[in-house]
């Protein structure tokens, strides 16, 4: 699983939810609640279970909400408190190293266009993909 401040609820898949009740029976109750991925889009709910939990030094049963097709899972705040996850707060970063690299390359950071140096660069694409945008995961 990966940690996701942004996630107020503890997600698994459906293929993790397949291969985990393949050894053990989940009860899977109702889950009202609509939720939403990073996009703004509704993410199809199965349901949610309580499920058994053993991390550090933490044993105890926290609810899980199930969703349909092949996403993340991850950690929700929801479980964030049991399992003693802290995040640091980052108010500023101040490097001299970071202001040495924009200073030797500011054309890269100016607002202006620029020109490629090099041999010509061609980006074949097809028109019928519909691009869509990604976090970083």
């Amino acid at each position: 699983m990966e940690v996701d401040s942004g996630a107020a609820i503890t997600l698994i898949s459906e293929v993790t939810l397949r291969r985990l009740s393949s050894n053990t029976h989940l009860d899977v109750l109702p889950f009202a609640p609509v939720l939403r991925d990073f996009q703004g889009q509704t993410v199809s709910i199965i349901g949610a279970s309580n499920v058994r939990v053993e991390y550090g030094t933490f044993s105890g049963i926290l609810q899980v909400v199930m969703v349909k097709g092949n996403r993340c899972n991850l950690p929700g705040r929801n479980w964030f408190s049991d399992l003693n996850i802290q995040l640091s707060e980052v108010h500023q970063v101040n490097s001299p190293c970071i202001d040495k690299l924009l200073e030797e390359y500011d054309e890269l950071f100016s607002d202006n266009f620029g020109t490629v140096k090099g041999p010509p660069v061609t980006l074949y694409t097809d028109e019928s993909v519909i691009p869509i945008q990604m976090s970083a995961r």
